[in-house]
C-alpha cells in the first residue's frame, strides 16, 4: 500500500491509523489474510478514514475495493447486506444462500480484494454469519476486510476484533476525538494559513474535537464571502447546520437515545445537558429518585457516546454529542434533567440550569434571590477574568431586575472579552435602565462592530453630552480608543477627534477610577491624536511624541500593554519612514508579549513588509500568512484586508499567482465600507505594481505606483522606497519628462523618511534622469553614490550585518545592477572597476533571487559571470539565496534553516523567527549535516558564512564558488 500521495485528501491526526493500515495491506500481498476494526462515536471520523485507505489501495491499481455501508433496517433483511457486496463485485453467481454467493463472487478474479464494510452495528445476521465463516475460511488468502462500528455495539463486530486483535491477522483502531494540535494542522492546511493556537483552542471548545464538526467550521470559513468570514458565526452554524454530513450524525445520536434502555437513555441525557464530566455517584442518585435502575457500565459504553474519565468519573466522548443529545430530549424530560444539575455542579453551571427551569417569571422573592447570586457569580468572574462567564451571569440578573450597575457590568466584562457583539443579547429593558453613558457606549461600540465609523462617532459625541459616571467614562474611554483605531484602519484620522479629546479630559476628571486603566485609556488616545495631518506618518517628531507618552505611561503600574501598545504604533512609522532595523526591534519586542489581536495582526504585517524590503521573501511570506492567520480570531475587517494584500505582495513573488490573485478577489469583493481607505489602496498598488515587475511588464508597473503616488498621502503610507521602483518604471517606458516631478516629491521634506535611505532613492532616480540626456558618466556616478547610501542604511537585524543594503537590500539591488551595467557598457573601464561592478551584479543576482525576480537575477546573473561558456556550467539546480552552491541540495526550508545557522542564531531563535518548533529546527539542521556529510553546526557556519570575518559571501546564483 503506497504512502500518502498528494492527490489523496489528507488525514489529520489519523497517522497511526494509516500507518497500521498500510502494513495490513502488505501483508495481504503476501497472502496472509488480514482484518482492520476501527470503532468510535458518530462523527468521530471512521468512514473519512476508510475512504482515506481505500482511495490509496485504488492508487495502487493492484487492489479490488468494495466499500458497503450497512443501514439501519438492514437487520430486518436477511441477506441484504450480502445482496451489495455481490452486486458491488459484478460477478456471475449461482447459489442462493449469502455464505455461497458472497464465495462465488470473491473467488471470480485473482486479484486482491478489500472489502469496507460501514456502520457493521447495522449488519443483518445473514451477512454476518457469512462473513465470519469468509473471515476463518480465507486465511492464506489475498483478503483484506475492514469493518468500523460504534464502539460495543455489534456482536459480530466484536467476533471480528477477536481476529483483528490477535496482531498476527490484522489490527484495532479506537478513534479519539482530535487534540488542539491535530486541529491546528486541519485547520492550517485546509485554510492555507498557519493558525494561531487561540483559534484551535476555541475550534476544539465549541467541537470537542469532533473532525466532522471542525471540518464544517473550517468549511464555512473558506466558503465565507468577503468581509463575511467570522470565526464565531461559523462555530454557532453548527447549531443550524442541516448538511448531508452533518445530517448523518444528527440522525445517529438521537437513535441511540431511541435504542437505549430508560436508565442509559436518562444517564445520557444528564451528561448531554451537563456538558462536563459527572461523578457516577450522582448520575446512580438521579437514577434512583426517577425510579429507574442503575446503569450497567458496559451498556452505557456500548453506546460509543460516553468515555470514562476514571473508574469514578464519565463525560460524553466530544461537545457535538452533547448539543444532539440536548436536541433530541423531549420538552418533558428536559425539566427533569434541568432540575438534577441544579443542584450539582459549580455556581455558575447550577444557575444555569436553574434559569433552564423557568418557565414563567419567578416570586418578587425568588427573583431578588437569584439575581443575588448571578450578580455575585459575574462580579466574581470579572475578578478571575473568566469574561465571558461574567457576561453570562450579569446579562442574566440584568434582564429580570434592569439595574444600572449590572448593564455597566456586563458591559465591561464584553469589553474586557473583546467581544462586543455579545451586547446585543441585553434586552431592551436593560438598555433602557442604563446610565446614558454606559448606553451611549453600548451603542457606539455595536457600530463599531458594523464597521459604521460615522454612527459610532455619533453615538459617542451623544454619550459625551450625558451626565458623567465613573463606570460610564471608563467605557466610553474604551469604545473611543476603539473607535479611534477604526478611524486609522480607514485612513479617516480626522474623523471624531474633537469627541477623543473629549474623552481624554473627561479621564483625566475621574480621580476614583483604577489609575492604570485611566492612564492607559488616555496615553491611547493622546497617540491616536498625533495622527491630525490625516495619515498618521508627515508630522515632524510624531514618533519622539509617541515615544514620551509610552515612557510617561512607565511611571504607573500595570500600563505595561498600553505601552506595548504604543512602540507597535511607533515601529509602524518607524518602517514607513526608512528605519527598518529600530522598528523591527520595537516590534518584535513588543510581539513577543502577549498581543491583543488587531496590534498582532499589523505588527505581523510591518514585519512582513520589512523582511520583503531586505530581500527575505520566505520570511516575509511567512509573516504575511501569520498575520492572515491572526485575522480568523475576528470578524473579517479593515485589517483582514490590509493582511490580504501583503500576502498578495509576497504569494505573487513567490510565483504563487493564483493564491496572490484570491486574495486580491477577497480585497475586491468586500464590502465598500472596508476597503474605501487610501491605505489599503497604497498596499493593494504596491502588490500589483511588484507583480507586474516580477512579469517585467514596466507599464502596469507604472500605473499601479502612480496611483499611490497622485495621493497626498502615498509615499508616507508605504514608504519613500518604492518610489525609486517608479522611476525605474519610467525610464523603462521613455517617460522620462515625469522624472524631475518625482525626484522633487522624493527630496520633499514633508515625507518623513531616513537620509541615507532618501539620498539613495534620489540619487537613483537622477541617474536615470542623466541616463536619459546621455550622460552615462554622470549616470554611473550617481548609480555607485545610490549604492552606498544604501550601504549605509542599518540591516534588519544585527545577523544580517554583512549583507550589502542593510533594511533596504531589494532596492538597492537595482542601484547596484544599474551601476553594473553601465561600468560593462564602458570599453574603457579599468579592470578594478569591472571587478567592482562583477561584484554588484553577484549581490544583485542574489537579492533579486531571494525576492523572487527571476527576470531580473538572470540580468544579473549575465553581468556576474559574462564569460562563463555554456559547458562550464554546473548539472546542478541553482539556489535561490545568498549561499554556496553545493547547499542547492537542500529543500527550501533546510536553506532557510542553514542560513540563519550561518547567522549564529540558535536554535531556539531559529524557532521563535519561523514561529515553528525547536524540535522541528534541530530536526532540519540534522538533515543538513547528514546530506553536507559534516559533523558540526560549525562546519555549517563556515560554508555558510564567506571568508572574511562576520560577513556572509556572496555567491553568483547558479555560478561556482
Amino acid at each position: 500500500m503506497p504512502t500518502a500521495d498528494s492527490a489523496l485528501p489528507p488525514i489529520y491526526g489519523r497517522d497511526l491509523a494509516l500507518d497500521s493500515a498500510r502494513e495490513l495491506a502488505t501483508r495481504v500481498l503476501g497472502y496472509s489474510a488480514q482484518a482492520l476494526t476501527i470503532e468510535g462515536p458518530p462523527g468521530i471520523g471512521k468512514s473519512t478514514l476508510v475512504k482515506r485507505i481505500a482511495a490509496e489501495l485504488r492508487h495502487q491499481q493492484t487492489w479490488r475495493v468494495l466499500v458497503i455501508s450497512c443501514m439501519p433496517g438492514d437487520a430486518a433483511y436477511p441477506g441484504a447486506v450480502a445482496d451489495r457486496i455481490v452486486a458491488s463485485i459484478e460477478a456471475p453467481v449461482t447459489s442462493t444462500d449469502p455464505l455461497g454467493r458472497m464465495i462465488e463472487a470473491f473467488n471470480s478474479e485473482a486479484i486482491a480484494t478489500c472489502l469496507i464494510i460501514e456502520d457493521v452495528q447495522w449488519i443483518d445476521d445473514a451477512t454476518a454469519e457469512a462473513m465470519w465463516h469468509i473471515a476463518e475460511t480465507y486465511q492464506r488468502a489475498r483478503a483484506f476486510f475492514i469493518v468500523t462500528a460504534r464502539t460495543g455495539s455489534s456482536p459480530f463486530f466484536d467476533r471480528i476484533r477477536s481476529i483483528a486483535t490477535t496482531e498476527v491477522h490484522g489490527s484495532h483502531l479506537t478513534l479519539h476525538s482530535l487534540d488542539e494540535t491535530a486541529i491546528k494542522h486541519f485547520a492550517g492546511d485546509k485554510l492555507g494559513v498557519p493558525v494561531p493556537d487561540e483559534f484551535a483552542v476555541r475550534l476544539h471548545g465549541a467541537t470537542g474535537g469532533s473532525p466532522l464538526h471542525v471540518a464544517i467550521v473550517l468549511d464555512r470559513l473558506m466558503a465565507a464571502g468577503p468581509g463575511e468570514r467570522d470565526l464565531e458565526l461559523a462555530i454557532r452554524s453548527l447549531e443550524t447546520d442541516v448538511s448531508q454530513r452533518a445530517g448523518r450524525f444528527d440522525r445517529a445520536v438521537p437513535q441511540i437515545l431511541v435504542d437505549a434502555d430508560p436508565s442509559t437513555r436518562a444517564v445520557l441525557e444528564l451528561l448531554g445537558f451537563a456538558d462536563t464530566t459527572l461523578p457516577s455517584s450522582l448520575l446512580d442518585e438521579a437514577l434512583e429518585s426517577q425510579g429507574l435502575a442503575p446503569f450497567c457500565e458496559p451498556t452505557l459504553l456500548a453506546t460509543g457516546l460516553v468515555t470514562l474519565v476514571d473508574e469514578d468519573h464519565v463525560r460524553l466522548v466530544h461537545a457535538m454529542v452533547a448539543r444532539a443529545i440536548r436536541f433530541a430530549t423531549q420538552r418533558n424530560r428536559r425539566a427533569v434533567v434541568h432540575a438534577v444539575l441544579a443542584e450539582h455542579g459549580t455556581r455558575a453551571e447550577r444557575l444555569r440550569h436553574r434559569l433552564a427551569l423557568l418557565s414563567r417569571p419567578p416570586s418578587p422573592q425568588a427573583t431578588a434571590e437569584l439575581v443575588g447570586e448571578l450578580a455575585e457569580e459575574g462580579y466574581a468572574a470579572l475578578e478571575r477574568h473568566s469574561f465571558d462567564v461574567a457576561f453570562e451571569m450579569l446579562a442574566a440578573a440584568s434582564s429580570f431586575t434592569p439595574d444600572p450597575d449590572l448593564v455597566a457590568a456586563a458591559t465591561r466584562a464584553a469589553v474586557s472579552a473583546h467581544r462586543p457583539a455579545l451586547l446585543r443579547q441585553l434586552g431592551a429593558s436593560a438598555l433602557a435602565a442604563a446610565d446614558p453613558q454606559v448606553r451611549g457606549a453600548i451603542q457606539t461600540l455595536l457600530a463599531i462592530e458594523d464597521h459604521s465609523l460615522a454612527d459610532s462617532v455619533r453615538h459617542l459625541e451623544a454619550a459625551l453630552r450625558a451626565p458623567r459616571s465613573t463606570d460610564g467614562t471608563l467605557l466610553l474611554g474604551h469604545t473611543a480608543s476603539w473607535a479611534a483605531r477604526l478611524a486609522g484602519s480607514l485612513g479617516e484620522f480626522h474623523v471624531g477627534r474633537h469627541a477623543f479629546d473629549v474623552v481624554v479630559d473627561q479621564l483625566a476628571e475621574l480621580p476614583d477610577a483604577p489609575p492604570a486603566e485611566v492612564a492607559s485609556l488616555r496615553g491611547i488616545l493622546r497617540c491616536w491624536a498625533l495622527f491630525a495631518d490625516g495619515d498618521g506618518s508627515s508630522r515632524a517628531g510624531i514618533t519622539a511624541d509617541m515615544t514620551a507618552i509610552a515612557e510617561e505611561l512607565a511611571a504607573t503600574p500595570g500600563t505595561e500593554p498600553a505601552q506595548l501598545a504604543i512602540r507597535r504604533i511607533i515601529g509602524s512609522l518607524l518602517h514607513r519612514q526608512g528605519h527598518p532595523g529600530t522598528a523591527r526591534e520595537l516590534l518584535v519586542t513588543s510581539f513577543s508579549s502577549s498581543a491583543e489581536g488587531a496590534f498582532a495582526i499589523h505588527t505581523q504585517m510591518c514585519l512582513a513588509l520589512m523582511h520583503f524590503d531586505a530581500g527575505l521573501l520566505d520570511e516575509a511570506h511567512d509573516a504575511a500568512l501569520h498575520a492572515l492567520g491572526g485575522t480568523l480570531l475576528t470578524p473579517e475587517d479593515a485589517g483582514a484586508l490590509f493582511a490580504y494584500a501583503v500576502a498578495a505582495l509576497t504569494a505573487g513573488m513567490r510565483g504563487e499567482t493564483d493564491r496572490a490573485q484570491r486574495f486580491l478577489r477577497r480585497i475586491d469583493g468586500s464590502p465598500s465600507a472596508l476597503r474605501t481607505t487610501t491605505g489599503l489602496t497604497a498596499v493593494e498598488e504596491l502588490a500589483r505594481a511588484w507583480h507586474a515587475v516580477r512579469a517585467g511588464d514596466d507599464a502596469a508597473a507604472t500605473e499601479h505606483l502612480q496611483t499611490i503616488d497622485e495621493n497626498v498621502s502615498g509615499w508616507r503610507l508605504v514608504g519613500l522606497a518604492p518610489a525609486m521602483i517608479l522611476a525605474r518604471s519610467l525610464a523603462a517606458t521613455g517617460r522620462t519628462g515625469e522624472l524631475p516631478t518625482l525626484i522633487d516629491r522624493i527630496e520633499d521634506p514633508a515625507i518623513p523618511y531616513a537620509e541615507r535611505a532618501r539620498a539613495g532613492i534620489a540619487s537613483y532616480a537622477r541617474a536615470l534622469l542623466a541616463a536619459s540626456r546621455g550622460d552615462r558618466e554622470d549616470a554611473a556616478r550617481r548609480h555607485l553614490d545610490a549604492v552606498e547610501h544604501f550601504d549605509a542604511v542599518p540591516p534588519l537585524r544585527p545577523s544580517l550585518a554583512g549583507l550589502p543594503g542593510g533594511g533596504l537590500r531589494l532596492y538597492r539591488a537595482f542601484a547596484a545592477l544599474d551601476a553594473a551595467r553601465h561600468v560593462f557598457s564602458d570599453a574603457g573601464a579599468s579592470a578594478a572597476a569591472r571587478e567592482r561592478a562583477r561584484l554588484l551584479a553577484i549581490q544583485a543576482a542574489n537579492a533579486f533571487a531571494r525576492s523572487g525576480l527571476e527576470r531580473l537575477t538572470a540580468q544579473a546573473n549575465s553581468l556576474a559571470v559574462p564569460a562563463a561558456p555554456v559547458e562550464d556550467q554546473p548539472e546542478r539546480p541553482a539556489t535561490r539565496s545568498a549561499l554556496p552552491p553545493v547547499l542547492a541540495y537542500l529543500t527550501k526550508r533546510e536553506q532557510q534553516i542553514a542560513i540563519m545557522v550561518g547567522e549564529g542564531l540558535s536554535n531556539r531563535e531559529i524557532a521563535e523567527s519561523l514561529y515553528i518548533s525547536v524540535r522541528t529546527v534541530e530536526y532540519h539542521v540534522r538533515n543538513t549535516l547528514a546530506k553536507l556529510r559534516l559533523s558540526s553546526r560549525v562546519e555549517l557556519r563556515r560554508i555558510v558564512r564567506g571568508p572574511h570575518h562576520g560577513e556572509l559571501r556572496e555567491v553568483a546564483v547558479g555560478s561556482r564558488p
